[in-house]
């Protein structure tokens, strides 16, 4: 749909609670448990074993072993964002999406598919959507206000998404900031490098978001950046 232009503001408003208070939550390298992973002793010792072999280079035992653990468990959500995992690893674009579109329809509440449907639609230039996945709540607070603590690999790869989608509509200054305090976590990982190649971009890439934002929405449809704060605890 074409949106009708406005004059570009100059600031974003941030998110606030609806005290008005910063909040804070906390990051950490622990497992964090949630109810709504479906996890069992016996699941999680399995998926153990497949983080090892993921993290080993080896994904195509690790694909063959979660296909055999969803048909058990399809309630699981943590074994469709490992198959997207393990697939991004061999490169198979159209088996990721097809994964990543799959468990958000499954489980669109659960984090790590919000984030890798998000991917999905930014890798085909559709930003505009992505405000919808997260439900206009760019903040983990806003958006699971029942929880205060956050594994490192749920806050990183939140962040990197909104850095790559803040880059996508030309705000390259709160992405910039977005980046910044993504490289005091985790400077050599994966997701820092994705959020790396949307804010410096290739030639192609410059042009893809160049078309695509003649017809995207204004400065009044972009949610505001994350106002919580956050304390990591290695």
């Amino acid at each position: 749909m074409t949106h009708k232009k406005s004059k570009k503001s100059s600031r974003i408003p941030r998110q606030r609670t609806k005290a008005g208070r910063r909040n804070v939550y906390f990051v950490t390298n622990e497992p964090v448990i949630d109810k709504s992973d479906n996890l069992t002793p016996e699941i999680t010792l399995a998926l153990n074993k497949i983080y090892d072999e993921i993290a080993n280079h080896r994904p195509k035992p690790a694909i063959a072993e979660l296909e055999a653990l969803q048909v058990k468990h399809p309630d699981v959500p943590k074994i469709d964002n490992l198959l997207v995992a393990a697939h991004s690893m061999l490169g198979h674009r159209d088996k990721i999406n097809e994964l990543a579109e799959t468990a958000y329809r499954k489980f669109p509440n659960y984090l790590f598919a919000k984030i890798n449907y998000a991917q999905m639609l930014l890798s085909r230039g559709e930003f505009d959507a992505v405000p919808d996945i997260f439900d206009h709540k760019f903040d983990l607070m806003l958006l699971y206000p029942e929880r205060r603590v956050f594994h490192v690999s749920e806050h990183t790869g939140f962040i990197s998404v909104l850095c790559a989608y803040f880059c996508c509509v030309g705000r390259q200054d709160i992405a910039q900031e977005l980046y910044d305090s993504l490289l005091k976590i985790a400077p050599q990982s994966p997701v820092a490098a994705y959020a790396r190649s949307f804010l410096k971009p290739s030639l192609r890439l410059r042009l893809i978001l160049w078309m695509r934002r003649r017809n995207a929405r204004t400065d009044d449809d972009i949610p505001p950046p994350p106002s919580s704060s956050y304390r990591f605890e290695a």
